[in-house]
């Protein structure tokens, strides 16, 4: 139906202020404290040129504004307890998110006194707050086991509110209604646990434990609910190891319940997509059997090569759903969609190859993964929505010489899909992605570093399929393709550190 030719002009300014102080004369008698300050800000233009299949050029135009600040203060106590020691720890971390969205759409090019006849303005107003303290005590040996018990306690609060406006043929705003676009959650959850160990020989060691997780969750605002969840959480894994330092294998079972992100309640539009995901406030976190197995065995030398075997089992997998407003309009939302299956294998091969290069060093990561959940719409077998790649490698080559280091990353993924309610939307790379770095130092504090990003100029390619209304009821289906390409960038950083380090504490800046 047409083509567009996009082009981004953004500003990311993420300046920080951190601190930390620590006074440190023992493993079980130490005070730590720490401080982080970002005044975080993006901002982007987007100029579209837009050719149509049928109809004259005309330019549209997206503008972001970002402001997302943030302060986090935190801190732990140790002191020695009964031949042990307990830990006291607090943090608590303030966000703000005051975002503004607006998408203009003419009636033709801008140089040629294009007018506004249509788009969209979106303001989003938050702040989401979290609060956690924690408490725990441990012994190395009690009745000749290891031993750690504690308890948390989390307040976690969001309060958002999300302006929709269109611009109607003559660029006035009409405010449109979502579904939960007023609304604050709150959460007070705690957590208890133990742990124990113990070696049951010099080559096979057990560790098993036990959490307790509970949590009230309500919801206020365009929409009402409340409810509490219960989970008990155990966990338990053997450790191998052939005497010699030779192989080492690893076995673990474990159940563990996702963090739920507070943002999935709220109801807001991707201007840049041209599409609404609705909030749901009804949304649990998804529950998971992980099960483990690990073996390594040194590889020349200090190298190693390691494969991993995992198998999950997750209930209420979390995904996307059909919701629908008082007036019958059907949103696409997250949701809980039933049981699903992961299986991967990992292969790790860390190699010194100093044999035939001094210094020289490659490390390959390969992954094969499957999923699988039956998809809410059509009820057919398909993969986790997400990045979930079928296949995935990594390949790092780095070498140091002297006062010189200098290295390349390539790597490449299976493409993956989204599976929305109304639209398939997959990405993928148009071919491996590559980085590249020289390093000078003419000091033991200095160093000067010239990198390259995107060294193959590769593109990141989306495709999407559009359902309307969606894919439960298709009348018409749309096939889109993206690509973008921010092509080769060179950078340059020079490192210069100062001060050093004493026994009593930490006093280092860089």
């Amino acid at each position: 139906t047409e083509f567009r030719r996009k082009h981004n002009s953004y500003f990311n300014k993420d300046p920080f202020l951190a601190g930390s102080w620590s006074l440190e004369r023992g493993s079980d008698n130490a005070y730590r404290f720490n401080a982080r300050w970002q005044p975080s800000r993006f901002d982007l233009t987007q100029d579209n040129r837009v050719t149509p299949a049928v109809g004259p050029q005309h330019d549209d135009n997206l503008f972001q504004h970002f402001r997302n600040p943030l302060i986090e203060l935190g801190g732990d106590v140790t002191r020695p307890l009964a031949g042990g020691a307990i830990k006291f720890v607090g943090l608590a971390t303030r966000r703000k998110r005051d975002d503004t969205e607006t998408y203009l759409e003419r009636d033709g090019l801008i140089d040629q006194g294009g007018s506004v006849v249509g788009g969209f303005d979106q303001n989003i107003e938050a702040s989401r707050n979290e609060t956690i303290g924690r408490i725990s005590w441990t012994r190395a040996n009690l009745a000749g086991f290891s031993f750690e018990a504690g308890a948390e306690a989390a307040l976690n609060t969001l309060d958002s509110t999300v302006e929709l406006f269109a611009f109607d043929q003559n660029g006035n705003q009409v405010r449109i209604d979502l579904p939960l676009d007023d609304a604050t959650v709150k959460e007070k959850r705690g957590e208890v646990y133990v742990s124990v160990g113990k070696n049951l020989s010099p080559a096979i060691r057990i560790d098993g434990g036990v959490n307790y997780e509970f949590s009230n969750l309500k919801v206020r605002g365009d929409a009402f609910a409340d409810r509490t969840l219960k989970f008990i959480k155990p966990n338990l894994s053997i450790d191998w190891r052939k005497p010699g330092n030779s192989w080492h294998g690893r076995l673990s079972v474990r159940r563990t319940v996702a963090q739920l992100d507070f943002y999935d309640f709220i109801s807001v539009a991707e201007l840049s997509t041209d599409r609404v995901n609705a909030g749901n406030e009804n949304l649990q976190p998804q529950r998971t059997w992980e099960f483990r197995a690990t073996a390594e065995h040194p590889f020349l030398g200090d190298g190693v090569i390691k494969l991993d075997l995992g198998y999950d089992l997750i209930s209420m997998l979390q995904d996307r759903i059909l919701i629908f407003d008082d007036q019958g309009n059907a949103f696409d939302a997250p949701g809980n969609i039933g049981t699903g299956k992961r299986s991967f294998a990992e292969l790790t091969v860390d190699a010194p190859l100093t044999r035939l290069w001094s210094g020289l060093r490659a490390k390959f990561t390969g992954t094969l993964q499957r999923t699988r959940v039956d998809d809410p719409i059509d009820g057919e077998p398909r993969n986790f929505s997400g990045y979930f790649p079928t296949w995935e490698w990594r390949i790092e080559v780095r070498r140091d010489a002297g006062k010189f280091s200098y290295g390349f990353t390539v790597n490449d993924y299976k493409r993956f899909t989204f599976y929305r309610t109304d639209e398939f939307d997959t990405s993928f790379n148009g071919g491996p992605y590559g980085t590249a770095f020289f390093e000078y130092r003419p000091s033991a504090r200095t160093a000067i570093t010239f990198d390259v990003d995107n060294l193959f100029d590769t593109s990141g390619n989306r495709t999407r399929r559009l359902f309307d209304p969606n894919r439960a009821t298709p009348v018409d289906v749309t096939d889109e393709f993206r690509e973008r390409n921010r092509h080769r960038s060179f950078g340059l950083t020079l490192k210069q550190s100062f001060g050093s380090a004493s026994s009593s504490g930490v006093a280092k800046a860089d």
